[in-house]
């Protein structure tokens, strides 16, 4: 048996009402929800639609190019089930960073992860804003790479009408966009395309939510705000439209999908404030939204498999993307 110490009801993740509390507490001395691994592993197989007997044999496709920029290649990973026939539901993976560093490696793990519960799962790179890229640029990338394997679909066994997107700060929030916004001039698509996405559910580690907000909380961050700054180009006063356009909150909405957010309460650099507003908003327009606070925790806690904060949320984000590739929306 796994201690799992969250406090939330398991109901499927699009019925109305997700019976939970709004921060499930992570911390030892709190009651705990006791899920077993053969429970897990039975919510992966009813989404999977194949009954499931233990982990799965994995493979791994590293260093696929799926655009090229100024004759350069922008690649991703592919982690899949082993000799398992038949769709699969996709989960892609968003690299953090401050949009300035970091690799589709970083979240490797998570993929990998992914495919031994019986997905097929990606991790893909985006041009960073150490080459001079801006926004849009990076949220471009990301939906161009999950352009990608929708077209290609059938070589890689995936199920595109079951689809997840998630992602770990920079790529948490790149995850709510791609989920969220459907402006074909954003997303950098055509616009059927852009509609055409299918995606079941985000999953949004410590991403930021509210660009106008994070820059007034953190005005002379020696960290964060060059980060931002060099993401967004221009200060909101003579770009006011572009930092709304990149926050994830513009789009929340009833119909987008549901969002599971993990956020320390000590994150010292993206405020634990960005997932309070997330939670409020989403509540308030009737979006689902499923919070996780991490006590005590700060940033950066995703890039270390083997610690103990994310061996305790493991169990809550398979629970969650299984719920949400079960059944039909």
């Amino acid at each position: 048996m796994i201690p799992v110490p969250l406090t939330f009801s398991p109901k499927q993740c699009h019925g109305k009402g997700w019976g939970i509390r709004a921060f499930p507490p992570i911390i030892p001395a709190m009651k705990t929800l006791t899920i077993s691994v053969a429970v897990i592993l039975a919510l992966s197989a009813l989404a999977c639609q194949r009954p499931t007997l233990g982990y799965y044999e994995t493979r791994v496709e590293r260093d696929i190019e799926f655009a090229r920029h100024d004759n350069k290649p922008i690649l991703l990973n592919i982690a899949r089930p082993a000799n398992l026939p038949g769709k699969r539901p996709l989960v892609l993976w968003i690299h953090g960073g401050g949009w300035a560093g970091g690799s589709r490696n970083g979240l490797q793990h998570m993929a990998e992860t992914c495919a031994a519960f019986g997905y097929v799962s990606a991790t893909t790179d985006y041009r960073l804003t150490t080459g001079g890229h801006r926004f849009p640029t990076q949220l471009q990338d990301v939906a161009a790479a999950l352009a990608y394997l929708k077209k290609h679909a059938d070589q890689f066994g995936i199920d595109t009408s079951r689809i997840i997107v998630g992602g770990d700060s920079a790529g948490g929030h790149l995850s709510l966009l791609l989920g969220m916004c459907r402006d074909p001039k954003l997303l950098g698509l055509k616009k059927e395309m852009a509609a055409d996405f299918h995606i079941r559910a985000i999953v949004n580690i410590y991403g930021p939510t509210d660009m106008l907000a994070l820059a007034a909380i953190q005005p002379k961050d020696p960290l964060t705000r060059p980060l931002i700054d060099a993401l967004m180009g221009e200060s909101p006063d003579k770009a006011r439209q572009k930092w709304i356009n990149a926050s994830p909150i513009t789009f929340i909405d009833k119909a987008c999908p549901p969002i599971l957010t993990i956020h320390g309460d000590a994150d010292s650099i993206v405020p634990f404030s960005q997932a309070t507003t997330l939670d409020a908003q989403c509540k308030a327009a009737g979006q689902p939204h499923r919070l996780i606070r991490v006590h005590g925790a700060n940033h950066g806690w995703i890039m270390f498999p083997k610690g103990n904060i994310v061996k305790s949320v493991i169990p809550a984000i398979m629970h969650f993307i299984a719920e949400c590739t079960t059944g039909t929306q």
